[in-house]
């Protein structure tokens, strides 16, 4: 196989271009070609020209060549238009399979586009186009798919109905699936019965109609397709089941009792600490119900004063264990539970010394102004309070001087 046949093999867009110059720019790859062909049709009449008006370079991007952009620089020629009757002048010429008009990539690169973005949508098939070496931006990708012609219209065997919240809570509309298809077949703006038997009419073929059990839709889909197989779909049937199970836990929850966890059934496991703790454990309760206190209980086993007071706090032999030997008991409903001394020690607040007060130097100036703030307070004190009156206690007028 001879290179000619490489590339044509390789590179099928390349048969009608004639390639000049072929260089590395950076992570991309650069090709200079022009048309090979003597003329060119007219997009208006459709009429071949030959003659040539002017030309100019395109820069077209291509699809990637192992993992390097690929920019085509086409030397395009603008023919005139020789047809009396045609409102074209000049045209520039295309390159069939490969470019279109206004276009700034080839049409394989716009395909793998359009694939991208109706497969991945704005955001994540930009992340993707970039990885491919076909940079594009989310708008154009979202551009692309708006530009994109209408699937033809086929018949829909199993149609899905369902509401579609327009603005949720104030106006609702209809959406309407093709279920063998998997994509949305239409819109409708409101949600009625009229709506869907109206939709059904302009469109018979229906056969299978999967809803929720909405009254206004089995009525327009009787009205509709009088002989299509009304069914719920599967997300309603459970949504109905939930419901319903639902409504009958919150009828029966008052008659429902959990039962009571009974202390005397406690199966304890048995070994040496087990018992010793069992026994400490009534010892103590047996002197705290004869009236002894804690030093007195101390006195009278020889236990440590710390583990009497565990003992002692314990309701039951397995809350005095803290290496979980034995078995504790569930707590009563609606008791709240104590927390061991530690665990409510974690909880308090640390509280932190405040620190020593220092004193500070006052200048001169910070002086002048804490004595005029003195001043003024002085002065109401003296208004709210006045000076004693002159009078003795007896009423006398006290005169330095007697008379």
């Amino acid at each position: 196989m001879s290179v000619a046949d490489l590339l044509a093999v390789l590179f099928p867009q390349f048969a009608l271009l004639s390639v000049d110059l072929i260089r590395p720019v950076g992570r991309s790859v650069r090709v200079h070609a022009r048309g090979r062909a003597p003329g060119a049709e007219c997009p208006g009449c459709g009429r071949w020209s030959g003659r040539v008006h002017s030309g100019y370079e395109r820069r077209v991007s291509d699809t990637a060549v192992s993992g390097q952009e690929l920019l085509l620089h086409l030397r395009v020629r603008r023919f005139f238009c020789d047809t009396a009757g045609c409102g074209k002048r000049t045209f520039a010429e295309q390159i069939p399979g490969l470019t279109f008009r206004y276009g700034r990539c080839t049409v394989p690169l716009r395909k793998v586009r359009e694939a991208v973005a109706l497969a991945l949508g704005g955001r994540a098939g930009a992340r993707l186009a970039e990885r491919l070496s076909a940079g594009i931006g989310r708008d154009a990708l979202i551009r692309l798919i708006r530009a994109l012609p209408d699937p033809a219209d086929r018949r829909v065997r199993v149609l899905g109905v369902d509401d579609f919240a327009l603005r949720k809570g104030h106006n609702y509309g209809t959406v309407l699936i093709d279920i063998e298809g998997r994509r949305p077949v239409e819109v409708l703006p409101e949600r009625s019965a009229d709506a869907l038997a109206q939709w059904l009419t302009e469109h018979p073929g229906v056969e299978v109609i999967c809803r929720d059990r909405a009254a206004y839709y089995a009525e327009g889909a009787t009205r509709g397709a009088g002989t299509a197989t009304q069914v719920a779909d599967r997300y309603h049937l459970w949504a109905n089941l939930g419901v319903a199970a639902e409504r009958l836990v919150a009828r029966l929850r008052s008659q429902w009792v959990p039962p009571t966890p009974d202390r005397e059934k406690v199966e304890l496991p048995e070994g040496p600490r087990a018992r010793r703790t069992r026994e400490r454990h009534a010892a103590v309760h047996a002197l705290m119900d004869r009236g002894m206190g804690h030093s007195q209980i101390v006195a009278e086993l020889q236990l440590d004063p710390k583990t009497v007071r565990k003992f002692m706090r314990a309701a039951h032999p397995g809350r005095a264990d803290r290496r979980g030997t034995l078995g504790r008991p569930a707590d009563q409903p609606g008791r709240p539970r104590r927390l061991p001394d530690r665990a409510v020690q974690r909880r308090l607040p640390q509280r932190t010394a405040a620190p020593p007060r220092t004193r500070r130097t006052r200048t001169g100036r910070q002086r002048a102004h804490d004595t005029t703030l003195r001043v003024p307070a002085a002065r109401e004190r003296q208004a709210d309070h006045p000076p004693a009156s002159p009078e003795g206690p007896r009423g006398d007028r006290a005169h330095p001087h007697p008379p």
